[in-house]
């Protein structure tokens, strides 16, 4: 009966959604989090989508009030109706005393459209959860796929196969983590990368058949100027590979992007970390991409890298996104809609004052060498006028360090971190493609 009412709700989308062309449906924004529940920070959402079941989660400074050192915890929701509405879950990982910590969520899906739930819990381990496709109500944990305290910045991904990986970094190392049996036993550890004197960012992973993928970014101090990968078909990785060095590399802070103690806080300590991410994709020439942000000359822009399988090379980049102003592009989440790469991102084309801290998310899809451009949001947020939540949350920042970008058969589903109102609440979006491949190029507008 539920998935006769999705039916039901969904034939309503169709005629309520807004439509830019014959090609391409926007849903309506919907505020996942809820006013008045939870901490006053929520960043950091992650999202999966299966048919008309979305699960979202994210860190939430609730970890504060429980009485969590580290800040934050990671809350999450369910909607059964494409995302028009949201169900409040509840929190994870709890701890003594009713506390709750933890951050860097992670959403995943298997082939039978069961779900999972990455979660670093702070100085414990790496937790994983399950929720049963028939049973979406409740989330049972998994045993830890890493047990070391040190264990950072974890990337989730499930292979064709069902297979689990997890890149993660410790140590300034970075390592892989695989499950071939729905995430009850876990190899140990293999080394990707060992450790240097540069400092890294986070790291993602992705497969193509029988290859595996890891990528990440790195760099001197805190400027991670450099994009890495490594690959194996084994057991074991070969030797890591540099794809690209920002020239005249900048550690260059946008403006409003603050830490939760002081939000007017441009420089110091504040850092947002220059995150790689790797996708897999349709494209038989071309199986596996990475974005990655190159900062340099007072310009923050984006960067996408194709894997040429057949000579086996990362090809020259392309930069995302069809504005050629000099604005912030920051923070992407790298999906696709079958053979066509689609970038989320954070981004300020739309104010020309220098140093403006007014920001908006897009979409944009690379469809037969052309990108095409949404505005995903309906209205901006001024990050300077965002605060963190300095009683509970002093280290998070306001806006986190990730947003995402999922796909579904012919929808994309976008999840980010808003702060319309002055504070940060969790927004999404749906997105339908109507049209087949070879229509694609008749969307959007550049």
């Amino acid at each position: 009966m539920r998935y006769f009412y999705a039916l039901f709700f969904y034939l309503i989308y169709l005629n309520a959604y807004s439509q830019i062309d014959k090609s391409i449906i926007l849903g309506s924004e919907t505020q996942v989090s809820f006013e008045g529940e939870g901490g006053t920070l929520k960043c950091e959402p992650s999202v999966v989508i299966s048919d008309s079941i979305i699960i979202v989660a994210w860190n939430d400074s609730y970890g504060g009030k429980s009485g969590s050192s580290f800040g934050v915890c990671v809350a999450w929701a369910i909607s059964y109706d494409f995302g028009n509405t949201y169900q409040f879950g509840g929190y994870l990982s709890e701890g003594e005393n009713g506390m709750f910590r933890g951050a860097d969520s992670w959403l995943a899906k298997d082939s039978k459209g069961n779900f999972y739930l990455q979660v670093l819990a702070f100085n414990e381990a790496l937790h994983l959860y399950f929720m049963d496709r028939n049973a979406l109500s409740e989330w049972v944990r998994l045993p830890d796929p890493v047990t070391s305290k040190h264990a950072d910045k974890p990337f989730l991904h499930i292979q064709d196969n069902d297979d689990l990986w997890i890149s993660f970094t410790m140590d300034q190392k970075i390592f892989v983590t695989s499950s071939k049996d729905h995430g009850q036993t876990w190899t140990g550890p293999v080394l990707v990368s060992d450790s240097t004197s540069k400092s890294r960012g986070g790291s993602s992973i992705t497969t193509y058949r029988n290859q595996v993928f890891v990528s990440w970014a790195e760099g001197e101090s805190i400027s991670f100027d450099e994009l890495w990968y490594n690959t194996t078909n084994g057991s074991m990785f070969y030797n890591p590979k540099l794809i690209y060095k920002t020239k005249n590399s900048e550690t260059l802070l946008p403006p409003g992007y603050s830490m939760g103690f002081d939000h007017k806080q441009t420089s110091g300590n504040v850092v947002m970390f220059n995150l790689s991410w790797m996708n897999q994709l349709d494209n038989e020439s071309h199986p596996v991409n990475v974005v990655f942000g190159s900062r340099s000359n007072g310009i923050s822009k984006l960067l996408l890298f194709e894997f040429n399988i057949k000579d086996l090379i990362w090809e020259e980049y392309r930069e995302v996104g069809n504005s050629t102003e000099l604005n912030y592009r920051m923070l992407p989440s790298n999906s696709s809609i079958g053979k066509y790469p689609a970038i989320l991102y954070y981004d300020r084309r739309n104010c020309q004052k220098k140093d403006c801290t007014v920001t908006d998310v897009y979409l944009s899809v690379l469809i037969e060498d052309s990108w095409y451009d949404f505005q995903i949001n309906s209205k901006s947020s001024d990050w300077s006028l965002v605060p963190g939540d300095s009683e509970y949350a002093p280290i998070q920042r306001n806006f986190g360090d990730y947003i995402t970008l999922v796909s579904d058969g012919n929808k994309l589903i976008a999840v980010w971190t808003d702060g319309r109102t002055g504070s940060t609440q969790i927004y999404s979006r749906l997105i339908i493609f109507t049209s087949h491949n070879t229509q694609y190029k008749k969307l959007g507008r550049k």
